[in-house]
């Protein structure tokens, strides 16, 4: 649960994480330290930040994760006090659904499933931080394919695909009807196919990813050049953590091993 939901009032589940504890850390130089040489104070670290991840099952209409080990999507969040100021947030919604988004039923979407250490910084390093987070994606580099809308063409040949390789490598329990299952997938019924394979198993060696990899290749497009939010999500957290680990904002590597292949699962 973000902190946000917590001042709206909403009862999610669980004790959200306190904010980050503006100034607690803060580095608020002597001017004697620096009266003799001329220099310049360094701005102190008036503020906290944190990275956070929200998740739930794709293309379903629960919220949060709750079949597991069905494709994830993956919302980031920085999230952030500053001394003086109100908690504040920038978030990514990677091609999918929204930070506040609710479910059908008027719950919220996303499980707040991983959140980091805060970490102290300068207003002006904040800003830099939140305008590089903000325009972080894998687009420049691969396709999206947003497994969001089951309306979406990309998603209905991809759940086709996956349908077919479900009657040859699912196996059920009795009374469990695999072509039943295959065909509310290529349905596009996720909840009721969600529910139901519960009682079923693939055989060794199998797994949905395995699934979704070949259906893709079979029926959308080359793997290699395309992505997914939990792409997105990965480069986001690899550039809040080398900044956390170094103290500086590198660049946001779309060119890399993260941004090729779609990852369909995320699991921080």
């Amino acid at each position: 649960m973000s902190w946000l939901w917590a001042v709206l009032g909403v009862a999610c589940g669980g004790d959200p994480p306190p904010p980050p504890t503006a100034g607690t850390t803060a580095v608020t130089p002597d001017p004697g330290d620096t009266a003799d040489t001329g220099t310049t104070p360094p701005e102190p670290l008036d503020c906290a930040v944190r990275f956070a991840w929200f998740q739930k099952d794709v293309l379903s209409d629960d919220d949060g994760l709750n079949h597991e080990p069905w494709p994830t999507h993956t919302t980031t969040a920085l999230e952030w006090n500053c001394l003086g100021t109100d908690f504040d947030y920038a978030t990514v919604s990677n091609h999918g659904t929204g930070y506040t988004d609710l479910t059908p039923t008027g719950d919220f979407a996303l499980d707040m499933e991983l959140w980091t250490d805060e970490h102290p910084v300068s207003e002006s390093g904040l800003a830099a931080l939140v305008a590089a987070y903000s325009d972080c994606s894998c687009d420049a580099a691969t396709t999206v394919q947003p497994l969001d809308a089951l309306d979406d063409p990309g998603v209905a040949d991809l759940l086709d695909g996956v349908a077919g390789l479900v009657r040859d490598r699912l196996i059920c329990a009795r009374g469990t009807s695999v072509e039943d299952i295959a065909d509310q997938l290529a349905a596009g019924e996720i909840d009721r196919v969600l529910d139901t394979t519960q009682a079923c198993h693939f055989a060794e060696g199998v797994s949905w990813s395995d699934l979704f990899d070949d259906a893709y290749q079979a029926h959308v497009g080359e793997l290699a050049a395309t992505h997914v939010s939990n792409n997105d999500a990965a480069l986001q957290a690899a550039l809040f953590e080398a900044w956390q680990e170094t103290g500086t904002l590198g660049p946001c590597d779309a060119a890399g091993a993260l941004c090729t292949g779609p990852l369909w699962f995320y699991d921080r």
